[in-house]
């Protein structure tokens, strides 16, 4: 552009000074000016060149930065952006972490005594429950040691122990007895934590609590329970026993040791190879010889339903009885047995010196009883023939009154005897074919006489059901029948009412179950006198025998003879209301 002003500048001169004139040719002035302006122009020329030269070095290195730097900033977005995105998560996990930080605390706080202390054991930081157990507020607390919580009595070697274990940079676990603000005592469980900086220098001390005072006052009420079970256990009379069904017995009482003479229960065990071997094998005694293994033996026993069995025990010439029972008990979640051994060595002997007595004492009945019989049957047969002779009215009354009298003492007598053979086991009931209602009807017409003396409506009730042919022993229950029916009679005051009632309760084509019921309108029974009227020589009321006489071995051997042929005999009464005694026998059927 330059070099066009100049070439332009020079024609224009040349053109007003003259086309042709050559430059040379001009002023020397002019000349002057015009090579001013040349070399003017060449010198603006050569200093435009360099600055576009430098211009364009300068954009290149200028647009190269520009990209370095396009370039870094990308990287240093993308860095920017990463970095971003880095710490808002880790911001993100901070701030999780401060949220799980602040529930561990919490947890800590509501479950744990927490307290913090310098290093030189002052308190600098108490929670609730902290203060909560001590009774102390959190201003008496803090900046005080924790020997304001000591108890008196704690030994000072604990807390020697103590601070040994944390200078050392260790945590210390153990138990500390303390005091509260009341002065009442309470124990905790503490676990104390020395908490170091990078360097490994202690910075405090962190102590995390429980109270366990609750858990030590129960372990002490325990092993005074223990004690007390111990002592018990010990001094038992009895011989027991704890057997564990796959090892045997695995605790026994001081009396098991002092009787069989072991000093442990290892000693036992190895001793013997099992319990059953320490007793004689006898008849009528549990057999100790098989199994031979012990857990075996006493699992026989209990799966054989031996509950209850004596055992024969001998020590040099004397002999030892025990009465063996085996309890189901639980012991630690799981299945053992209780047994127990009673010695009945005396209880035994004596038992068989009363049976021999029992056995004397019945003999002397039965041969009384027959003894007196004999003459008694003869005295009546005379009476018999002394009333069929000519006698006045006043000796016919005294017959009477003497047959009367005889009937009454051999009923007696009877009585005992029957007695005497229930007591001895020596009733043998005798089944066979028979008529029922033929042989009921027997029985109860016996009584008719003396039921009109009392003018007394005496009925009997059949069941048209009944079999024509039943197996029974018509003997002995002719005898009961006979029996309640003359009870029924003599407690039935005049003009009163008894029945006899014999009815079907079941039947098939083997057997019928048949019901015999004597019913009374009589003075009736109290409801706390109806078990003892069963008993031997006893009746309802002790005015009983006085009234109306009697041995009171009636119902006694009735309700025995009852049980000896399948049944039970009963009562249902209410006093002056009447009685019902009743019965159920199953007999087979025959043709």
């Amino acid at each position: 552009m330059k070099h066009e002003l100049h070439r332009l500048l020079l024609r224009q001169i040349k053109r007003h000074l003259g086309k042709n004139q050559h430059s040379d040719q001009f002023d020397p002035h002019l000349q002057e000016l015009l090579e001013a302006i040349s070399q003017t122009y060449e010198t603006n020329d050569r200093e435009r060149r360099f600055l576009e030269h430098t211009i364009s070095v300068n954009t290149e290195e200028l647009n190269s930065a520009n990209a370095r730097i396009h370039e870094t900033n990308e990287s240093l977005r993308t860095l920017l952006d990463e970095r971003s995105k880095l710490l808002e998560s880790r911001t993100q996990e901070n701030e999780q972490m401060l949220h799980l930080l602040h529930q561990y605390r919490h947890a800590m706080d509501q479950s744990l005594i927490v307290s913090m202390t310098d290093i030189h054991g002052v308190i600098t930081y108490v929670n609730d429950n902290f203060c909560h157990i001590s009774g102390y507020t959190r201003e008496e607390l803090l900046g005080h040691s924790h020997s304001i919580v000591r108890h008196p009595n704690a030994e000072a070697s604990l807390f020697e122990d103590l601070w040994r274990t944390i200078s050392a940079k260790q945590i210390w676990i153990g138990t500390i007895p303390n005091r509260k603000k009341t002065g009442e005592e309470y124990v905790i469980r503490a676990t104390i934590v020395p908490l170091l900086d990078k360097e490994g220098t202690i910075l405090e001390y962190m102590a995390l609590c429980e109270d366990i005072t609750s858990q030590i006052r129960y372990q002490e009420e325990l092993q005074r329970q223990q004690e007390r079970i111990s002592h018990i256990f010990n001094t038992q009379e009895n011989i027991i026993l704890i057997v564990d069904p796959q090892e045997g017995i695995i605790d026994a009482n001081r009396r098991f040791f002092d009787t069989f003479g072991f000093e442990s229960i290892g000693h036992y065990r190895q001793s013997v190879t099992a319990f059953g071997t320490l007793f004689e094998r006898r008849d009528g005694y549990l057999d100790p010889s098989s199994p031979k293994e012990e857990a075996a033996w006493f699992n026989a026993l209990t799966q054989e339903a031996h509950q209850g069995g004596q055992i024969l025990y001998r020590r040099g010439e004397s002999e030892l009885i025990f009465k063996l029972t085996i309890t189901p008990i639980t012991l630690e979640r799981r299945a053992h047995h209780l047994l127990t051994l009673v010695d009945v060595t005396e209880l035994e002997h004596a038992r068989a010196k009363a049976e021999v007595a029992e056995q004397a004492k019945s003999r002397f009945l039965a041969t009384m009883s027959h003894e007196i019989r004999t003459p008694m049957n003869g005295i009546s047969g005379f009476i018999q023939l002394l009333g069929r002779t000519t006698l006045d009215d006043k000796q016919k009354r005294y017959i009477e009154l003497i047959g009367k009298s005889m009937d009454s003492l051999m009923h007696i007598i009877n009585d005992v005897l029957d007695f005497s053979k229930i007591e001895s086991g020596q009733i043998e009931l005798d089944y066979h074919p028979c008529h029922l209602f033929s042989e009921v009807e027997s029985a109860f017409l016996l009584l008719s006489e003396k039921a009109r003396e009392g003018a007394i409506t005496y009925t009997l009730e059949m069941d048209q059901q009944i079999a024509e042919c039943l197996i029974v022993d018509v003997l002995h229950l002719k005898q009961v029948l006979i029996n309640l029916l003359s009870n029924a009679i003599k407690f039935t005051p005049k003009e009163g009412k008894v029945a006899l009632h014999v009815r079907v309760e079941s039947t098939n084509e083997q057997t019928q179950r048949i019901r015999f019921a004597v019913v009374d309108t009589g003075i009736g029974i109290p409801k706390e006198r109806q078990q003892k009227i069963f008993m031997p020589f006893a009746q309802a009321d002790s005015s009983t025998t006085r009234r109306f006489g009697g041995t009171g071995l009636g119902l006694s051997i009735s309700a025995s003879l009852v049980t000896h042929m399948g049944g039970t005999l009963e009562v249902s009464s209410e006093e002056h209301c009447g009685s019902t005694f009743y019965f159920t026998l199953e007999a087979e059927r025959c043709r």
